[in-house]
């Protein structure tokens, strides 16, 4: 009986200490909770509570447990005005302390990390954050409007996303081991003037000083990279590249103070000409500094992009573009001075808002763009006519707005260009754009414009503009897979005349980006037009000499082929369209497949003379490489065994069976190698010995056959021969005192290979 009452009642006590997961207590108004069987957090701060005192242990049914976090939410949108965090606190954990009223708070000395949103929106004025802390979450002091100073511990490694957002702190030293500067970290600070920036830093992120009152700033050595918008608006006045800069985001520096770019001379990444910051090869502008005085610009000859917002509220009025030029990105002129600009013929992207807000009075886009982006020239107030080419297909919302002055649009295509749906009235292509505004269209094109979303533009449209011609049907047929091109046949509804019998087409192969075909030009010598019929023509590749010269399609890719405008004409004299024509490609690199070889890799035969090799598909033995077969005795690098010729049995040199033999050098009579017993040998067949009849590049690669005759060359020694016993290594060198390892040991007549230990 006493035993049974000692056992029950240590029972008992276990289970009156014991504390599950998610067990609560609630201690002077704020929640514990169990998040182990040791520990617990703070999940739940009462309104009532406006000043804690935060215990590093708690009892929760019993158990004592240490407190290691603020959990998440737990002082959300409470009037917790004064806090004191413990040491064993490690981690404030998402939005802790959100939008409280907290105004002071003593961290312990264990606090690791500040998660997203831990105090943002909170009421504290300065702060001094422990030694030991490694991480502030993204948003972490977001919001906080009253927080003009901040100190950061020696053991910080990561600031997150838009971390100080709109925060008035005014001197932001960072420490020496920062590793990640997270974007938009202190984002619309707009009293921050001073920064220092830790060795060691890496990267500054897209935004990271927006819109900051900072007005020098030394970039370290070791960054590498400075992201999109890092320093916008902030009236920085000077800036070097350092020598490890490798890229240097869209408006970087756009609205600062910088009258000229520096770098350093041993970065390898980028130049200045003029002050103005390009790529080391002046491919791509990459900024114009925001107070340069230049108002009129002719680019180099090898650029052929300029970044985005590259001249972003500048005082540049012209611009000359050469004639390879090739991109202009979103932003680039974003309400700069501009009014002059050329777009030559080379020119296939302009990114969104490139020229919102300039003073451009006409544009004419060029023959190749595919599509007029999102508020290209919204705000153009000047702008009063434009010159859309048959190449556009699409038009984005807002692509005109306010354009107040737009009284000619000239659309060029037989096919009106698709505009992009619209919800709000505000984001039509051409809203506020005049009532009386005239729309020009090719003649023959009135009833496709206005039975498109056209008609709720214009009001009427002018055929005025010559009409355009274009194919009935092609053959092969876009998007068809083709493992070849030679050509594409064109039939058009009218008889046509050639105008150029070579015309520069081009085939890009790779994806289309931005409606742009972006990828390696397939290399033609040159093309041909020629007429099939009065109404059919056909383009088509060939070589210097003037014959047909198919390329071929891999599978998995895509080619464009891009026809040019003006290529030939119907008896009205009205010109082709451009055109660019999608294939897929399903070309698979043949190869040679040699389906059985006789005798078979590894089989034991008494000698080697006569092989067989079937082929998948016909071949032809290139007689020119037989001399190139090997047979090695031992090892494939072994003696050659020396063969006078090897010939092509019955002369039969093509075929899907082709057998080749070792013979003498002037008869042809078989002479076969026999082989040894115990020894490998080992037949090398050269590359390129054997090719596709279909495809002359396809050939085999070097085959290396393996044989013996199945026989050890070794006989049983006898228990009771009395001769002497001798080893030899493999070599047939006697050994007086073999070592570990495979030897042959004699005894008088008979032989063996042994191991010995």
């Amino acid at each position: 009986m006493k035993k049974t009452l000692l056992t029950l009642t240590a029972v008992l006590a276990g289970v009156v200490g014991y504390a599950a997961v998610g067990d609560t207590a609630v201690i002077d108004g704020i929640t514990y909770t169990a998040t182990s069987d040791s520990e617990a957090e703070v999940s739940k701060g009462d309104n009532t509570v406006s000043r804690a005192v935060i215990p590093a242990m708690v009892e929760i049914d019993g158990k004592r447990l240490s407190v290691t976090a603020i959990g998440e939410s737990a002082f959300y949108y409470s009037k917790i005005v004064s806090v004191e965090l413990p040491n064993s606190v490690a981690e404030i954990k998402a939005m802790g302390f959100y939008n409280c009223d907290l105004a002071s708070i003593k961290f312990g000395t264990g606090l690791k990390a500040i998660r997203r949103y831990g105090l943002a929106y909170t009421k504290l004025t300065s702060i001094s954050l422990p030694e030991g802390l490694e991480s502030i979450g993204d948003s972490g002091f977001f919001g906080c409007k009253t927080l003009s100073s901040v100190e950061f511990p020696s053991t910080l490694k990561e600031i997150g996303t838009s971390c100080f957002y709109k925060v008035p702190v005014t001197k932001v030293l960072l420490p020496a081991g920062l590793e990640v500067l997270g974007n938009k970290a202190f984002l619309e600070c707009n009293s921050l003037s001073e920064v220092t920036l830790n060795e060691g830093l890496v990267s500054i992120g897209d935004g990271t000083f927006y819109k900051t009152a900072i007005t020098s700033i030394s970039i370290p050595a070791s960054v590498k990279s400075i992201g999109e918008e890092a320093f916008y608006d902030a009236p920085i006045g000077d800036i070097t590249i350092g020598a490890n800069v490798e890229s240097v985001g869209a408006g970087a520096f756009a609205g600062t103070g910088i009258e000229a770019f520096k770098v350093d001379p041993a970065n390898r990444h980028f130049s200045v000409t003029d002050g103005i910051l390009y790529s080391a090869d002046k491919r791509l502008l990459i900024a114009f500094p925001a107070k340069c005085t230049i108002t009129e610009l002719s680019l180099p000859s090898e650029c052929i992009g300029i970044s985005g917002a590259a001249f972003d509220r500048t005082g540049i009025r012209k611009v000359t573009l050469g004639s390879k030029f090739r991109a202009i990105d979103g932003f680039a002129f974003c309400q700069s001075k501009l009014s002059e600009i050329n777009m030559p013929e080379s020119l296939v992207f302009i990114g969104e808002q490139a020229f919102a807000g300039t003073n451009l009075s006409s544009v004419s886009l060029p023959g190749a763009l595919p599509e007029i982006q999102n508020a290209v020239f919204a705000e153009c107030k000047a702008l009063s006519s434009v010159t859309i080419p048959a190449s556009v297909k699409y038009i984005d919302i807002r692509a005109f707005y306010n354009c107040t002055s737009l009284a000619t649009v000239n659309c060029e295509g037989m096919t009106p260009p698709e505009l992009e749906d619209w919800y709000e009235a505000y984001e039509s292509p051409f809203y506020q754009i005049p009532s009386a505004a005239v729309c020009n269209i090719p003649v023959g094109a009135a009833a496709a414009y206005k039975g498109s979303s056209w008609k709720s533009v214009f009001s009427s449209f002018n055929e005025s503009l010559p009409a355009k011609v274009t194919p009935t049907a092609l053959d092969p047929a876009e998007n068809s897979k083709l493992s070849s091109f030679d050509g594409v046949t064109m039939t058009f509804a009218s008889d046509m005349t050639i105008v150029k019998k070579n015309p520069a087409v081009r085939v890009i192969e790779g994806p289309l980006v931005a409606g742009v075909p972006v990828g390696d030009a397939v290399s033609v010598d040159e093309w041909y037009l020629t007429a099939g019929s009065a109404s059919t023509l056909r383009i088509w590749p060939a070589d210097y000499d003037g014959y047909t010269s198919p390329f071929n399609m891999e599978t998995g890719k895509d080619y464009f082929v891009i026809i040019p405008e003006g290529i030939c004409k119907d008896a009205s004299g009205s010109f082709n369209e451009r055109m660019v024509i999608r294939y897929q490609g399903c070309y698979e690199t043949p190869k040679v497949e040699i389906t059985s070889i006789t005798p078979a890799d590894g089989e034991a035969v008494e000698q080697l003379c006569n092989f067989t090799f079937t082929f998948a598909e016909k071949v032809n033995l290139q007689s020119s490489r037989l001399s190139d077969i090997k047979v090695m005795k031992g090892s494939v690098d072994g003696a050659e065994i020396p063969v006078e010729q090897w010939w092509a049995a019955g002369g039969v040199t093509s075929g899907t069976s082709i057998s080749v033999f070792a013979g003498d050098e002037y008869d042809g009579y078989t002479m076969p190698i026999r082989l040894e017993d115990g020894v490998d040998y080992y037949v090398i067949i050269p590359a390129a010995l054997f090719r596709l009849s279909s495809s002359y590049s396809a050939a085999n690669a070097e085959i290396v056959l393996h044989y013996n005759n199945g026989k050890s060359g070794i006989d049983d020694i006898s228990a009771d021969n009395e001769a002497p016993v001798e080893y030899y290594n493999l070599q047939g060198v006697r050994v007086e005192n073999p070592a570990d390892g495979l030897y042959i040991r004699r005894q008088g007549n008979k032989t063996e290979k042994v191991y010995v230990k």
